[in-house]
């Protein structure tokens, strides 16, 4: 039964990240300003952007950084540029993060725990965000796969193995989570903290604990020298870049908690996974090393989201992880229950896993971001009117950057605001009120007032509209 349901989890999951993999779901600006810079550092050896031939501006503001971009990188200079090159890469981050939760809680769970690896790759399997989030070439999940794969090795720890091989790539692969994201080291570097340096403190010798401390370093360094050496910090780590009121985010935040679904769905899940921590703390069982780094992840997690722009997307990492841990959570309340209320037995435990993994899987299938532009033709219609563009005309980007990568040649212009402390490429208006560019391609929010006299629309498809300049520009 076992490798039935691994078999059935493995094949779900593949199959829902590869689905029509550059069309569900669509392309967006986020994707295409990563993939951007991997472009460049692929084609010119530069972490940048351009925003004109031959000109070029720091990425350094990007959040999700060179643990994502590198990679990405390498694929094109291999295999070319391409958005299913980019997500082919993402494909294999999911299936790598899936097997990495197995492979962690393998080491967490044995004995009469032995189901739960097998429950949670199945629960993971059918759950949404997962591919909503994960194939689009975004840092959430190759975050979460550096942090699994630290957590294996502080398993292996555990478990006797505290070679300094064992130790250094833990730090390793923490080093990369936290680099990946600033939401990773908002995250990490205290959950870090806590557990290794100040509850399990003694398991870890100064010499295993320099080697760890070391291993994190390497990968932070070759962050601030991509990131903080043309950025200010607050431009990296800033969660409300739009510098909204505090109390405003946080009041919002927290009424999502109750009147959201997928908030309320990560608040129920922490909550089971706190319950189970109290009542083993009640029977004093032991509570291991990698769970406690990844119930404090989780819990910061649902704590820093209050003072974000409210994006689901901010708290995926620490609902996702909760998620993993869910299966042992639920055994644990029942069997503590049971005696006092003899239904909350296994049969109730499979009954309740089965009910969610049908409810998940429904979701998946046909209420989720994935499911709901199943149809969608975006990237197809980028293609067909994009890459005609011949390369004797000029073309000026506006605020799309997700559809630079259909672009077969580099004359092109570039403006994008990300937030009120991220624009570039401003000077490139100047240029549009002149009538430089040959073609502009704007979204359907764009203003056509700020187009000058001489453009009109040479097409209109998906969410994007083509401007080209007439042949005589009007004076």
């Amino acid at each position: 039964m076992k490798i039935f349901l691994l078999s059935v989890a493995c094949a779900f999951t593949l199959f829902m990240a590869s689905y029509r993999m550059v069309e569900t779901p669509p392309t967006w600006m986020d994707e295409g300003a990563i993939v951007q810079v991997a472009m460049n550092l692929a084609d010119h050896g530069t972490y940048t952007y351009q925003v004109a031939p031959d000109s070029f501006v720091s990425a350094g503001f990007l959040t999700t950084s060179y643990p994502v971009i590198v990679p990405l990188a390498l694929v094109f200079k291999i295999f070319g540029v391409g958005l299913l090159q980019a997500r082919t890469l993402m494909l294999l981050f999911i299936l790598f993060f899936v097997s990495m939760s197995y492979c962690v809680l393998r080491k967490v769970y044995t004995n009469e725990h032995v189901w739960v690896p097998v429950i949670s790759l199945v629960l993971l399997a059918s759950f949404a965000p997962l591919y909503g989030h994960g194939k689009n070439v975004l840092g959430e999940v190759p975050g979460l796969t550096f942090f699994l794969s630290m957590l294996y090795f502080i398993g292996l720890m555990e478990r006797g193995s505290y070679r300094w091989g064992t130790v250094l790539s833990a730090g390793l692969c923490g080093g990369l989570a936290m680099a990946t994201k600033p939401i990773y080291f908002i995250l990490i570097a205290p959950a870090l903290l806590l557990t290794i340096f100040i509850l399990y403190h003694r398991r870890m010798s100064i010499r295993q604990k320099l080697f760890f401390i070391f291993g994190c370093i390497l990968p932070l360094m070759c962050w601030y020298l991509v990131q903080f050496k043309t950025e200010p910090l607050v431009a990296v780590f800033s969660g409300n870049p739009d510098g909204i009121s505090s109390l405003t985010l946080f009041v919002s935040n927290v009424k999502r908690f109750v009147t959201e679904f997928q908030p309320i769905y990560f608040l129920g899940l922490m909550v089971a996974w706190l319950a189970s921590l109290c009542i083993r703390i009640k029977r004093k069982v032991p509570i291991s090393m990698v769970e406690s780094i990844a119930v404090i992840f989780s819990a910061i997690n649902i704590c820093a989201y209050t003072g974000t722009l409210g994006y689901y997307r901010y708290f995926f990492p620490g609902e996702i992880v909760a998620l993993m841990f869910l299966p042992s959570s639920l055994y644990i309340i029942c069997n503590y229950f049971r005696i006092r209320v003899p239904i909350l037995d296994q049969r109730f435990f499979y009954v309740c896993i089965t009910i969610l993994v049908i409810f998940q899987t429904y979701q998946t299938l046909f209420h989720s971001w994935v499911s709901e532009y199943a149809t969608s033709e975006r990237s197809a219609l980028l293609e067909e009117n994009i890459a005609s563009v011949p390369q004797d005309k000029k073309i000026l980007f506006y605020n799309v950057p997700e559809t630079v990568i259909f672009l077969p040649h580099d004359m092109y212009f570039q403006y994008f605001r990300f937030a009120d402390i991220v624009v570039r490429g401003e000077e490139n208006l100047t240029l549009l009120k002149l009538g430089v560019p040959d073609m502009v391609l704007v979204d359907q929010k764009f203003d056509t007032k700020i187009l000058p006299p001489g453009y009109q629309k040479k097409s209109s498809f998906d969410k994007y509209i083509l401007f080209e300049k007439s042949v005589k520009m009007p004076k």
